[in-house]
């Protein structure tokens, strides 16, 4: 069900105020939007007090109405913080800011068969919200040298959109003690991304019919990961681009290994990575295992506190941790931990 309501954000300190419509689907008083703020730039947005003015409009349309005549009513109060008047066909529901070939940038329906071709495209694909070192926040191209190399960040960075018990949607760090306990549970739990045989992508729930049958497929179905030679470009391509046949896009594990660092963290790194080539670092697992002549994994014992397992596996079963958790011991030199061969159980350690 959607509810649409206006509502008004004060400063308590300030006094300054903001009137706006909202649309949402959950219950407004535990809506947490506290606006765009495209035309208010207030000291602290989380201390705004947000009252709820009216929400029994039967659409968006008949809010916006509302909300034009209390912004015509305060718009000479030097504290309102609204600048202009919106119309009743102000609002853009179900539409999308687009560019053609040729650069012209317009609006247009999701359903306009120009936008669902692709002949136009939203004019923030390819695109990402960032926050730079100062906590700015602004839009730049995926491929922008300061987003890639970690300079900005992106603003949802270790963020997680989850629902509560009610349903209600919003976004929390992903270490908040109510989404690890299991209290709040992210928005995509038991959905998937699919897209149907005209290319259209939408969320489905795992049990859909339609996505069982195979009528809706998974939206990576049939591509794979690419970046560029130099590492540049990072995307998604089909696996019959000729891009990606060429070799002028390779898959973004190419020439990367997993490795072990001096505090035995698992880390990705480029093969021509200085500390892997220099020995600081060691290529996970495959560095720790013995090696038969031929260079293939041997069958091994793991010594583990005075007792030998016949595997990793069981040992890690009977130890209760991880192969991860394992490896990390036998790589510290632990006297405790450490690799026999199975044939002549002499100690690697």
């Amino acid at each position: 069900m959607k509810f649409y309501y206006v509502y008004k954000l004060t400063d308590p300190i300030t006094k300054e105020f903001y009137i706006g419509s909202r649309e949402c689907k959950c219950d407004p008083y535990k809506d947490p939007y506290k606006g765009s703020m495209s035309t208010w730039k207030p000291e602290n947005k989380e201390r705004l007090d947000k009252e709820i003015l009216c929400m029994d409009f039967k659409d968006r349309t008949s809010a916006i109405a509302y909300e034009s005549i209390l912004i015509r009513e305060n718009i000479t109060d030097p504290l309102n913080q609204n600048y202009h008047i919106p119309s009743e066909n102000f609002h853009c529901s179900g539409t999308v800011v687009v560019s053609d070939q040729f650069g012209k940038i317009f609006r247009i329906s999701i359903n306009d068969e120009l936008f669902i071709s692709g002949e136009v495209k939203s004019i923030h694909k390819g695109t990402v919200i960032v926050k730079n070192k100062e906590g700015e926040c602004f839009r730049v191209s995926v491929n922008d040298e300061n987003y890639i190399n970690g300079i900005y960040e992106s603003v949802v960075k270790n963020k997680i959109t989850i629902k509560d018990e009610n349903g209600n949607c919003f976004n929390v760090n992903k270490d908040d003690p109510r989404y690890i306990s299991g209290e709040f549970v992210p928005v995509s739990k038991g959905q998937v991304t699919v897209k149907d045989e005209n290319g259209n992508y939408f969320s489905v729930g795992k049990n859909d019919p339609r996505y069982i049958s195979g009528e809706l497929v998974h939206n990576t179905k049939g591509t794979i990961p690419v970046k560029s030679l130099d590492g540049k470009i990072k995307t998604r391509m089909s696996k019959d681009d000729p891009r990606y046949i060429s070799g002028e896009f390779v898959h973004v594990c190419t020439n990367r290994i997993f490795a072990i660092d001096s505090e035995s963290n698992k880390i990705r790194v480029d093969k021509n990575d200085s500390r892997f080539i220099s020995g600081e670092i060691k290529r996970f697992i495959k560095d720790i295992l013995p090696k038969n002549k031929k260079g293939q994994g041997m069958s091994l014992k793991i010594y583990a506190n005075g007792i030998i397992y016949n595997s990793i596996k069981e040992a890690t079963d009977e130890l209760k941790i991880s192969r991860h958790k394992l490896m990390k011991l036998i790589k510290n030199d632990n006297l405790n931990y450490h690799i026999l061969n199975i044939n002549n159980e002499d100690d690697n350690r």
